[in-house]
């Protein structure tokens, strides 16, 4: 029975592993591609800017791509996570609030204010960055310790019904052995 006790605990913690391990990798994509998004703000909106200068007719196309990346699954998923930083939260929010007068600015084509504003807004982008990175490095140093605890008790099964075999079979199956072959 202790035998089978163990051997099902193995195999609960082998597919336990393995269902973390692939969680993980479903929640590092997903914080690579938040990352990436949130790090191509800060180029659209120079590009904005540049567009606001140069072609002033495209703008309200390009306040519409930002919108989107703005608004894109990826950040959101991140904010609603369950164990999300509310330094994560905090930044985002910051910088939804922060765009929201800089389009204004970018449709009213007050260019000179949207420029005055572009350096503080992409350092709130910048440090909204620096939020989800630490956020992925925090889920990703917490996966990897429960990783190493699991395969940790794994080993310690094995090691017991290792024991255990040989305490309560291979011993007695040899001193079987040995006394057949005395008789």
């Amino acid at each position: 029975v202790r035998v089978s006790v163990a051997l099902a605990g193995i195999v609960v913690m082998g597919m336990s592993t393995m269902l973390i391990s692939y969680w993980l990798s479903e929640r590092a994509e997903n914080d690579s591609l938040a990352i990436n998004v949130a790090g191509s703000l800060r180029m659209q909106s120079y590009r904005l800017l540049t567009e606001m200068e140069r072609s002033p007719d495209t703008v309200e196309q390009n306040l519409v791509r930002y919108q989107r990346s703005l608004n894109a699954e990826a950040l959101l998923s991140v904010q609603n996570q369950l164990f999300a930083p509310s330094g994560v939260r905090e930044s985002y929010q910051k910088i939804l609030q922060r765009w929201a007068v800089m389009s204004d600015f970018a449709r009213a084509h007050q260019i000179e204010k949207y420029h005055a504003e572009l350096k503080s807004y992409v350092q709130d982008v910048d440090d909204f960055v620096l939020e989800l990175q630490r956020f992925a490095e925090q889920k990703w140093s917490s996966a990897v310790s429960v990783l190493c605890v699991s395969m940790l008790l794994i080993l310690a099964m094995v090691s017991y019904v290792i024991w255990y075999m040989k305490r309560e079979v291979v011993k007695p199956l040899e001193q079987m052995t040995k006394a057949s072959m005395q008789v």
